[in-house]
């Protein structure tokens, strides 16, 4: 059970830095926002990385076919995070985006063809039960019917959504692709030793571009490097975390406990926002808990 409490470590990471993302995103556009995230987090990961060397030792790299999984992992990110963004400057935002939640099917299936997790027939029914409540309680809000969801195949935002949650579901199998092609004394410094080779290539594809045209964002990062370092180690906490979870569980069932990040996020906006909160979320929340549980005790 210990890939559930990172998991939820993992969670809570994001949900903080997600918080600290909100507050940059109005004074600084996305692709500057996303650098603070791998610029800042890298110091996080380099200082993991050189504690844990010292209490376990190295890495050892046993094929270079490391490098290729984890290039491919910086890179579907990336894309997969510019696609995400851009679909706010699309109209029916919320199902376009809730069509990114089926990474979750996705990786169940990525998983079983490069990573051989056969997911026995009780996880496949919590993975549909848990995701079935998470687009129920997604869609509860803008009370959207079968009829709307049908018209929305017939726009381009839906495919983009789709098209992001498919790339998420390639990072997620990449990264754990490549640990098989390292040897070490223990999972954690996994996650710590491709995290550094990540980090950098994400930060060498996009500093160049904002460097270009937001050279003017990036003298704002360094004047005020408070909110910025605080997203970047939060994001440090949350890649170890959940590379650390897809190192010892199925990267399917690491995925479906993740989405509990949804009931965190709606308890926030209840509680600390005073949010009017609907019945379908309550139900569909309900419904992913049920999935949830049903997968744990699989």
């Amino acid at each position: 059970m210990l890939w559930i409490l990172i998991t939820l470590l993992a969670v809570i990471s994001q949900t903080i830095r997600n918080v600290f993302y909100k507050k940059l995103s109005g004074k600084l556009s996305s692709e500057t926002v996303t650098l603070c995230r791998f610029l800042f987090g890298l110091p996080v990961i380099i200082v993991g990385y050189l504690i844990g060397k010292s209490l376990y030792g190295g890495v050892r790299i046993l094929s270079l076919e490391f490098f290729f999984w984890v290039v491919l992992f910086a890179i579907a990110q990336i894309l997969a995070t510019s696609l995400l963004i851009s679909l706010f400057h699309h109209k029916n935002f919320t199902v376009s985006v809730t069509y990114i939640k089926s990474e979750a099917i996705f990786v169940a299936f990525l998983g079983l063809a490069f990573l051989s997790e056969q997911i026995p027939l009780m996880g496949w029914l919590g993975i549909i039960i848990a995701f079935s409540g998470l687009l129920l309680a997604s869609f509860a809000k803008e009370r959207i019917g079968l009829t709307s969801i049908k018209k929305s195949f017939q726009r381009k935002s839906s495919y983009i959504g789709l098209t992001s949650g498919l790339l998420f579901a390639i990072t997620t199998v990449a990264i754990k692709r490549s640990f098989v092609f390292l040897e070490t004394d223990t999972v954690f410094m996994k996650s710590l030793f491709a995290l550094m080779f990540s980090y950098p290539i994400e930060v060498a594809l996009l500093l160049p571009i904002i460097f270009l045209k937001r050279r003017d964002e990036l003298s704002e990062i360094i004047r005020n490097p408070k909110i910025p370092f605080l997203i970047g180690l939060f994001s440090g906490f949350g890649s170890f975390f959940w590379l650390s979870a897809f190192s010892i569980a199925y990267v399917a069932y690491v995925t479906i406990v993740g989405k509990v990040e949804f009931i965190l996020s709606t308890l926030i906006s209840i509680f600390y926002f005073n949010e009017k909160v609907y019945r379908n979320e309550i139900l569909g929340m309900a419904i992913m808990v049920a999935g949830v549980l049903l997968l744990i005790f699989t």
